[in-house]
């Protein structure tokens, strides 16, 4: 995040996993594990909170902070709205998992494991896919996605409460992350983990068959291969005997 302030001060901030910011009254007592702090005009003090200290405060001008490598590196917001074609250009010409490519901040900046996981899953897509099989509709489908895992994650967290992440015990509102053998809350079927990069990823291999399309390699990586059907998202599963 770049946050301007007045006189054209600027701060640079990276939440790594556990960093965020925190408002409370002046007169409140500070929160464990922060690291700086900013007085508002309103009285009320925003501090930033990072127990692990994975993230970064990077203070200066607002035109010098652009021009630093961490920014200048970085692929388009995914808000307010995602240009499914550059996607499509981007991802078809890789030859990593759509969860890798994804992964990369030169993609589309700011998502992260989890965002990365739930997308997939609503676009019906499977992580293990490689960027060069995917098809023109269905990079349109993920664009589409991608901002409704965001948008969804906002109205969630919407509240003067501090956020709560899953890791340090708070509730689990996705939709597959972190949910391996739980049934998928569309059709069912128990939800898988697998790694990828080092880092988990969480699918539901009904809604998200690996298919291969003719002439391309479809899967990246070592891991169990499932075959299914794809179906709608919100519709239910034949019968099982």
């Amino acid at each position: 995040m770049l946050l301007r302030f007045d006189g054209e001060e600027g701060l640079l901030s990276h939440l790594g996993m556990t960093g965020k910011w925190i408002r409370r009254d002046r007169a409140a007592p500070a929160p464990s594990h922060v690291r700086a702090s900013l007085e508002l005009d309103d009285g009320h003090i925003l501090d930033y909170r990072d127990s692990r200290l994975f993230g970064r405060l990077i203070r200066g001008k607002v035109a010098n902070l652009r021009k630093l490598p961490a920014l200048g590196a970085l692929g388009p917001d995914p808000l307010p709205r995602i240009d499914a074609e550059r996607l499509y250009q981007v991802l078809s010409k890789t030859r990593r998992s759509l969860k890798e490519a994804l992964m990369d901040q030169r993609t589309l900046a700011g998502l992260g494991n989890i965002y990365v996981s739930e997308s997939l899953h609503r676009a019906r897509l499977h992580p293990q896919r490689l960027g060069v099989s995917i098809s023109p509709d269905e990079a349109g489908r993920l664009a589409g996605a991608i901002g409704d895992s965001l948008r969804a994650a906002l109205e969630d967290e919407y509240s003067p409460e501090p956020i709560t992440y899953v890791e340090e015990g708070g509730e689990n509102v996705f939709l597959v992350y972190d949910k391996a053998g739980e049934p998928c809350e569309n059709c069912g079927t128990a939800v898988e983990r697998i790694v990828q990069g080092g880092r988990s990823t969480y699918f539901c291999p009904h809604c998200q068959p690996l298919r291969v399309r003719k002439g391309v390699g479809a899967r990246a990586g070592p891991a169990r291969v499932r075959l299914a059907a794809a179906r709608p998202l919100g519709t239910s599963p034949a019968p099982r005997s």
